[in-house]
């Protein structure tokens, strides 16, 4: 127990010590904009976003953080009006897995509630809501997903997956994590490489999917991703949001990059105890990704 202890703190993404500072992206700008102004959204002005079901899907030891999605929920059902849920996949599941999860729960609510879904993942949870769509185009073509939006998505693994792995050599460890084990830069590669997406689907994807990256830089990240965040600056670009590397958040030529903010990977998405981020930073993320996905859609 103490050895899953040690990768658990590792790998939890549990607090924020910053309001984030967008980039100088559109959607940067957007979202700076919003940091500056706490009124909540103008619902009137995206009709079409309250027509859908917005789906939020965790990411891996969703299990063990508190607060996920809690101040991202509330924009989206008491501003905007729309129906809200989320999925927690099993973190022992690999992305495959979670693909089918979330395939499965797409069916399900959109049967439920006669409403085309918005995706919306973190982190892994992130890569699955990708990988769904892409694996089951009909979930497209037959206008069940609307939108997909991948929220610092481990779209190529993390390079502290790698290691992770490689250090702890244990079968039955792996065998209880197999969601560690996809999310080693190889096997999450090999998960979308292995893909053939259809024109039609790709099409889509430039106008609905879309990929949230972000960076932090030293000192700036969590204590709990510290030595995460020291040990990506000695990989790829050694731009990271304590997790993963800016690079490894999308899936170039596919789907609409809306660039890179700074935020470590609780940023956005993770309301806790732990983490003393401001709540307010995440309903302005929240109100300004809607604005982006609506607003600029409509005009």
């Amino acid at each position: 127990m103490r050895l899953v202890a040690i990768v658990c703190s590792a790998l939890l993404p549990s607090c924020v010590r910053h309001v984030p500072a967008p980039n100088t992206s559109g959607f940067g700008d957007r979202l700076r904009t919003r940091l500056a102004d706490e009124r909540p959204i103008d619902a009137a002005s995206m009709p079409g976003a309250r027509q859908l079901h917005f789906l939020f899907v965790g990411g891996f030891l969703n299990e063990t953080i508190p607060g996920y999605f809690g101040d991202n929920l509330p924009v989206v059902r008491d501003e905007l009006g729309a129906t809200a849920s989320t999925l927690f996949p099993p973190s022992g599941g690999d992305l495959e897995r979670d693909a089918e999860l979330i395939t499965a729960e797409v069916l399900r609510l959109s049967d439920e509630h006669q409403k085309p879904i918005a995706l919306i993942g973190h982190s892994k949870g992130g890569a699955a809501a990708v990988l769904a769509v892409l694996r089951d185009p009909s979930l497209v073509r037959s206008g069940r997903v609307e939108h997909v939006v991948s929220i610092q998505g481990a779209l190529k693994g993390s390079p502290v997956a790698d290691a992770l792995v490689q250090s702890l050599p244990i079968p039955m460890l792996h065998a209880a994590f197999k969601g560690l084990g996809s999310l080693t830069r190889g096997r999450a590669e090999a998960a979308f490489r292995r893909l053939a997406v259809p024109p039609d689907v790709a099409g889509w994807s430039a106008r609905r999917l879309h990929f949230v990256r972000s960076m932090e830089t030293t000192g700036q990240v969590s204590q709990e991703l510290g030595l995460t965040h020291a040990f990506l600056t000695q990989h790829g670009s050694g731009r990271s949001d304590g997790l993963l590397l800016e690079e490894d958040q999308w899936l170039p030529g596919l789907g609409h990059d809306l660039g890179v903010l700074r935020g470590d990977h609780a940023a956005f998405t993770i309301a806790s105890p732990l983490s003393n981020g401001a709540a307010a930073s995440r309903r302005a993320f929240t109100r300004a990704l809607l604005e982006e996905l609506f607003i600029v859609e409509r005009d």
